[in-house]
């Protein structure tokens, strides 16, 4: 390197001496001097280029393909591993790495791409196997039923936290966390629109349920009853007049009156039921403390027919005499004042001739009087029964019930409260339509339809105005008139009925009457004395059998004549027919009199008989009904403890059973000559169930019902029958029930919550017609059909539905099978 140059002063120092003081001013600079710039070395060459130095960058330039070359080779490597290792799960069927290198130990020799996929699936099968799992566990646990979309983070955590535990690689523990998000995804999606299905299901039962319970309210306080008062003082001289509306005026002072005084002209307001004062011409003037609406006191003076406060008679009478007819005159006055007030000028009159005493129209009335503010219906009766009684036709709402306009308030509301809680407008209107056409079906009351035919507050059409609404309400209306005629035959064939055993019975006690006779004769005879006694059908009889049936007293006469007639020759075919039906017991004791009227038997000792044997089929005809005689033989067999040995058995318990349940049975046949199979089944189930817990009050009652004893006996027989040893030399049989032991199927047994109209109780149409043929002859132990119209109580018109519905789908179901 250079030698750097030296800088050197431009003039030397001044030399001084030390003793002089003096100093001398040395020389300025003319100019600053310049520095001379620093050396600065020449830069490097760079060498030439060598033959090492091409070839190193031939390399270079070569590097990258061979890299994309390699890389291409090992991706298919991996993706080659990848697909083998999936489908190296699927034929190992393992859950885990180390469980299929247990089983082939040559799988640790493969590439970490094989064991990363071949971990990762495991880990993912693992995960949705225990969502399998998981989705049949939701759908039986109580979370299915929850409204609470967010009900199932928890579940899903503490379920799953199992499966996650059993990652021990990271390739586990990744594909783990990404499937069971994937997977938690899909349950929380699902559990969300469940949870809203039952929120809506939840929200439409209870609506569901407020709907019916209201018009269950109404319907159990029957159709609003009027105000019962007297006319008013000016009735007929209003309805003497020339005004139109004079019967609208005097129904409409009833239906004010009714609610406010009962109608009394004489009574004033104490601040309960009221006081009466003298009518002398003067308003009462007694001032009572009453605390109003908003909590302040006040006073009121109310008095009369439609307690005027004094002040509100001054207003409107002036210093007119306060006696009936003036009350009577002042409230159309006040009622005409305070409506063309609160209406701009209406006419209450015009408007009452178009819509009755409507709802409305007591809205606008009720600041004038207090008691329309409550029982609008009974006003509306009110006003309608005296508007007909002076010759009016009642219009409007109400006309038939008139709680109809009440209802349609309710309704209303009801239905704005559904709509508020996210149901669809179909949705209420359906469940609207449902109500009222159940309730009017219920109590066969058409009345009940016009609820659904009112427009709503927001001007939309009623539920029965829709195309679907009209056509419930005119199926309803069919239905309702099907079943007053079905109801007017039943009374006219109960009727009927009535009218038969009121004959039977006159009868049976003109038969009575005389056996007594012939009776008391053949012992006078047998003693050697003359009878005295009465001879022939009592005065009596035939007087009150001429009240009941005219036809019947000629009847009687017959009999009597036939019983009289000297010249007694019976037809032996006739007499033998005869006796059949009454040793069948197929005849009553009515039945031996008919045929004495007709003269089919004359003798006396015959008709001794045959009457004799017609009483005893009369005690005995109920308990010895097919339905019926199964309860009859199993009460003394349980309650007798006949199947113990018997020393132990209670014979005096078991028959005072016997005859309590006949007696039973017969009296509940005497108070119903109408009741049907069913009715009496169900009262014999009843009555066996009652005198079982009676004397065996620890014995369980199902237990002790006919089908189910036989049913246990034959489980029993059965066991026994297979426990047994084969006999030495005997084939060993396949180990089958016999037949006989138990049913050829398993019906569902009666219990709460199937809906038989659509689930099918008999595995098949075969099973169906042997269950209904036993039903029919009388075999009624095990008969799941005699069980099932036991515990409906079918009525026979049911039992025939019940019949068609079972057989439709057990055919449905016979036919899916084959």
């Amino acid at each position: 390197m250079a030698e750097q140059p030296q800088f050197r002063p431009t003039a030397r120092p001044v030399d001084t001496v030390a003793v002089n003081t003096n100093f001398r001013r040395l020389p300025t600079p003319v100019a600053p001097v310049k520095p001379i710039a620093p050396y600065e070395p020449a830069r490097p060459r760079a060498p030439q280029p060598s033959n090492i130095d091409q070839l190193v960058n031939a390399l270079a330039n070569l590097n990258p393909r061979i890299t994309a070359v390699m890389g291409k080779y090992f991706e298919e490597e991996n993706k080659q591993d990848a697909a083998d290792a999936e489908m190296r799960v699927l034929r190992d069927n393992v859950t885990s790495w180390g469980e299929a290198v247990s089983r082939d130990p040559t799988l640790a020799d493969r590439s970490p791409v094989f064991r990363q996929v071949y971990e990762a699936r495991t880990a993912r099968n693992r995960v949705q196997a225990r969502a399998g799992q998981l989705i049949s566990e939701y759908y039986t646990s109580d979370i299915a039923a929850s409204d609470d979309p967010t009900a199932i983070n928890k579940w899903l955590s503490d379920r799953m936290q199992t499966v996650l535990d059993t990652a021990s690689s990271p390739a586990e523990r990744t594909a783990m966390t990404e499937e069971v998000l994937t997977v938690s995804r899909q349950f929380m999606q699902d559990h969300r629109e469940r949870a809203r299905a039952n929120l809506v299901q939840k929200n439409r039962d209870s609506v569901s349920a407020s709907f019916q319970t209201t018009m269950d309210n109404y319907a159990a306080r029957g159709p609003a009853a009027p105000y019962q008062t007297d006319d008013p003082i000016i009735a007929q001289k209003v309805k003497d007049s020339a005004d139109p509306h004079a019967a609208h005026k005097a129904a409409f002072l009833n239906a004010i009156a009714g609610g406010e005084s009962a109608g009394k002209y004489n009574i004033r307001f104490d601040g309960g039921r009221g006081s009466i004062f003298e009518l002398n011409g003067q308003h009462p003037q007694v001032k009572v403390p009453v605390r109003l609406k908003d909590g302040r006191m006040s006073t009121s003076d109310a008095a009369g027919r439609y307690q005027f406060l004094s002040s509100t008679w001054r207003g409107g009478m002036g210093d007119a005499a306060f006696s009936p007819e003036n009350q009577d005159l002042g409230a159309i006055k006040l009622a005409e004042r305070d409506y063309a007030a609160r209406t701009g000028g209406r006419n209450i009159w015009q408007d009452i001739e178009k819509e009755g005493f409507s709802t409305r129209i007591q809205a606008v009335m009720a600041p004038t009087w207090e008691a329309l503010n409550g029982n609008r219906g009974r006003h509306i009766a009110t006003f309608n029964a005296s508007l007909a009684k002076y010759g009016g036709k009642p219009t409007g709402d109400g006309v038939q019930n008139g709680f109809i306009p009440e209802m349609v308030e309710d309704l209303q509301k009801k239905e704005i409260e559904a709509k508020a809680q996210g149901m669809s407008p179909q949705e209420v209107s359906a469940l609207s339509v449902k109500s009222i056409t159940e309730t009017a079906v219920k109590h066969m009351d058409e009345s009940y339809l016009e609820v659904l035919m009112k427009p709503r507050p927001d001007g939309t059409p009623g539920a029965g105005m829709t195309v679907a609404g009209r056509d419930a309400v005119e199926k309803t209306r069919l239905e309702i008139r099907r079943l007053r005629i079905e109801n007017q035959n039943q009374r006219r064939t109960l009727e009927l009925r009535t009218k038969e055993a009121e004959k039977a019975h006159w009868k049976q006690a003109a038969l009575d009457a005389l056996m007594s006779q012939r009776k008391a004769e053949e012992e006078a005879r047998k003693e050697g004395r003359e009878y005295t006694g009465p001879r022939g059908i009592p005065a009596s009889v035939f007087e009150e059998a001429n009240r009941k049936d005219p036809d019947l007293v000629e009847a009687l006469r017959q009999a009597q004549k036939t019983m009289d007639d000297l010249n007694k020759r019976e037809d032996p075919i006739m007499i033998a027919d005869f006796q059949r039906r009454v040793y069948n017991g197929e005849a009553t004791p009515a039945d031996v009199f008919d045929a004495i009227a007709r003269g089919v038997i004359k003798d006396d000792g015959t008709i001794r008989n045959l009457y004799e044997q017609a009483n005893r089929n009369v005690n005995r005809s109920i308990v010895t009904k097919p339905i019926i005689k199964p309860f009859y033989d199993m009460i003394g067999k349980i309650i007798g403890e006949e199947t113990l040995p018997g020393v132990l058995q209670k014979p005096l318990d078991g028959n005072a059973a016997t005859v309590a349940f006949s007696q039973a049975l017969m009296e509940f046949d005497n108070k119903n000559p109408g009741a049907t199979d069913a009715d009496r089944l169900k009262f014999a189930d009843e009555t066996f169930r009652s005198l079982v817990k009676t004397y065996k009050p620890n014995l369980d009652l199902d237990a002790s019902r006919p089908e189910n004893q036989a049913k246990r006996q034959a489980d029993e027989a059965a066991k026994r029958a297979a426990a047994a040893p084969p006999a030495k030399g005997a084939a060993t049989a396949p180990k089958t029930k016999p037949a006989s032991a138990v049913p050829a199927f398993t019906p569902i047994e009666p219990k709460a919550g199937v809906d038989w109209r659509n689930t099918q109780l008999f595995p098949d149409a075969a099973a169906l017609e042997a269950e209904f043929a036993r039903f029919k002859a009388g075999d009624n132990v095990g008969n799941s059909f005699t069980s099932w119209n036991i515990r409906l109580g079918l009525s026979p018109k049911d039992m025939g539905e019940f019949l068609s519905r079972q057989r439709a789908l057990a055919q449905r179901g016979s036919s899916s099978v084959q």
